[in-house]
């Protein structure tokens, strides 16, 4: 496995708080989260649709066992609405989200898909042979049966293949500049991810628990990539997505009220984790600094 600087501080870290005693003088984050509950608890079976609702908590987050996961911020997208949208999310929302995030020592993750962390030196760290990004599964494919031309539609199969977004062949020529945009720039005591594995490495390292999520899509890869939100919820991490500080790939009968965004935050809140506000965020973390003062 591959080390640098990053690696050797949190090798201190753990020893430092090995001889203090992990635990102790712990700050933490009060912050407001809410989950969304299909039942009613007065009539959990007969009950209605709308009596579904969000269930309000007030979470105590030691921030040492938390991290900022920053996933796709990219400064460049074929859809130049999307794209318009997303970076007004990453100045108005996550720049100050990061901002506050480091006045109170939580580490920065940037995961912004294997072909641009790699033009990042922070993408070495805890990364070996093997860890490359994967896409998750939710079945095991038989070997034997569906045939292999089928799942590939290929061949025969080929006119059941369907072409959703820009051939991904062309995408290396065209985004071959890509990188995060520019106001997340990672420094060089972030991290920087290819793979949930390697990003697993890293929160067992730090002993880090809980994960606050913002970036990019809502419906697509905030969610899907094998560091996203479904992946490490079934690791067993507690993801908190900061619910302004995502937006989705809209369709053209959803962009003129954002349904698809309001949608996916739903099923995040419903199947994966809790949710929170950048204004949530923000207070909790002003409120520890205070009270380490």
């Amino acid at each position: 496995m591959r080390r640098g600087p990053n690696a050797k501080t949190d090798a201190l870290l753990r020893t430092f708080l090995k001889m203090k005693g992990i635990g102790t003088c712990m700050r933490s984050l009060r912050i407001p989260a809410r989950y969304y509950r299909l039942f009613s608890e007065a009539k959990p079976y007969g009950c209605r649709e709308s009596d579904f609702h969000h269930v309000q908590e007030v979470l105590d987050i030691p921030i040492e066992e938390a991290a900022l996961v920053l996933v796709d911020c990219w400064s460049m997208h074929y859809c130049v609405t999307y794209l318009d949208r997303a970076s007004e999310v990453i100045e108005s929302k996550i720049v100050p989200v990061v901002k506050v995030a480091r006045g109170v020592g939580m580490p920065i993750v940037h995961a912004p898909s294997s072909s641009v962390a790699e033009k990042y030196p922070q993408s070495k760290e805890y990364f070996e042979a093997g860890d490359e990004e994967a896409s998750p599964r939710c079945a095991t494919v038989d070997p034997e049966w569906p045939p292999g031309d089928f799942i590939g539609r290929a061949r025969k199969y080929e006119s059941l293949k369907r072409v959703f977004s820009p051939p991904r062949e062309t995408w290396k020529e065209q985004y071959k500049d890509m990188t995060i945009a520019e106001p997340l720039t990672p420094r060089s005591d972030d991290y920087v991810v290819i793979s949930g594995n390697q990003l697993h490495k890293i929160l067992k390292a730090r002993r880090i628990l809980h994960l606050f999520y913002a970036g990019f899509a809502t419906n697509m890869c905030l969610q899907h990539r094998d560091y996203g939100i479904r992946a490490m919820a079934e690791r067993g991490y507690n993801p908190i997505l900061i619910r302004d500080c995502t937006t989705a790939l809209e369709a053209h009968d959803t962009v003129h009220d954002m349904l698809a965004t309001k949608v996916f935050v739903w099923e995040i809140e419903h199947k994966y984790g809790f949710s929170t506000t950048s204004i949530q965020f923000l207070e909790a973390c002003r409120s520890a600094g205070k009270r380490a003062r």
